[in-house]
């Protein structure tokens, strides 16, 4: 199955402190990483209870799949990406 990978347009906002090497490879990884197997990524408890997760380094990934389409909803450190904005 060929997954194509979407992002919330706030995405921006959660890569804008990375540098230009920092964020192509944190994309990279990441594209690579879910285009693999994407379902095999746990799912989250609590307050985002249906959506998965990725570790990328300190990084992590907040994903859902639907169908084809896996989007990404967040992207940051752990401290504070499960908190509410």
């Amino acid at each position: 199955m060929a997954f194509q990978i979407t992002y919330k347009q706030s995405i921006e906002r959660d890569l804008a402190d990375l540098n230009h090497d920092a964020l192509a490879e944190t994309l990279n990884n990441l594209e690579v990483g879910l285009m693999d197997n994407p379902r095999h990524y746990p799912m989250i408890k609590g307050p985002y209870a249906g959506l998965a997760r990725m570790k990328l380094g300190k990084m992590r990934v907040i994903f859902t799949i639907a169908g084809e389409e896996i989007v990404v909803l967040r992207i940051g450190k752990r401290l504070g990406l499960y908190s509410a904005d």
